[in-house]
């Protein structure tokens, strides 16, 4: 009962960040920039870090505006590059802004007080503390972006593949992604969600060929790495982001040995 009623509300979030972000990294593959999603949350994760330094609780109105403010910026740079054929150009200036706001991060957080707990929590994010308040929170606005990619999915997917690169469906495409992102970041931390993104779409893109059984597959395996990890924090007493954060990215690396190794 005790563990139900301190990690129901971080289950859920759970549930939430598994359910938009699996199908965003699909997204994310089929447009070939895989760091894309960690630009726009360290982008996104310079406005936590402004609003930590003011002040402003997490999840508070205001630490969400600039936090939204952050990674809208970097959604209108990477629609300004989403043009050029190639996506070597992308990456690299995918790289180039990922860097830029991390610098920053640590240049505005340096002499702050709690600098280096501040920088922990842009990265790893509050998970075990989260309230039922943010959940409704997170709940709505992923609905209401849910409900404007299912209004728009075809477009938004031609555009994912490269069949209709005109700019409005890549600016729609990154301004839904940075609403997501900052969301998530204030809650969750840059890591976790670049692998609540990458991790379970990576893993579908080598089992299966359809769009819909990637992402079915995709949400069983982000709830299972989620319950896992939730749980097993408690037990061992980890800190709950970063041991989920592990047990993401420990799960391909494992899984391209054996997958190496069985061919």
């Amino acid at each position: 009962m005790e563990l139900t009623l301190l990690l129901g509300p971080a289950f859920f979030i759970c549930l939430l960040l598994t359910g938009i972000h699996c199908y965003l990294g699909l997204h994310v593959l089929a447009r070939k920039i895989i760091f894309v999603d960690l630009a726009l949350a360290q982008s996104a994760g310079f406005g936590l870090a402004i609003s930590l330094l003011v002040g402003w609780a997490p999840g508070s109105l205001s630490s969400y505006l600039i936090t939204l403010s952050s990674a809208l910026v970097a959604s209108v740079l990477f629609t300004l590059i989403a043009s050029k054929n190639s996506r070597i150009y992308q990456e690299a200036f995918i790289g180039i802004v990922y860097a830029f706001f991390s610098v920053l991060v640590i240049l505005l957080l340096d002499k702050a007080a709690h600098g280096a707990e501040h920088i922990k929590h842009t990265l790893t994010g509050h998970l075990i503390w989260v309230g039922w308040n943010e959940v409704l929170k997170v709940f709505l606005i992923y609905s209401v972006i849910s409900v404007i990619y299912f209004i728009f999915q075809k477009s938004l997917w031609k555009s994912s593949i490269g069949e209709n690169n005109h700019w409005k469906w890549n600016f729609l495409f990154y301004v839904l992604f940075s609403v997501v992102i900052a969301s998530s970041v204030s809650v969750a931390g840059v890591l976790l969600v670049f692998s609540f993104l990458i991790v379970p779409a990576f893993i579908s893109h080598f089992l299966f060929q359809s769009f819909f059984s990637r992402l079915l597959f995709g949400w069983g395996l982000g709830l299972c790495l989620s319950v896992i990890g939730l749980s097993g924090s408690y037990i061992f007493n980890l800190p709950t982001g970063p041991f989920i954060v592990f047990l993401f990215t420990l799960l391909p690396i494992v899984f391209i040995i054996g997958h190496s190794l069985k061919r």
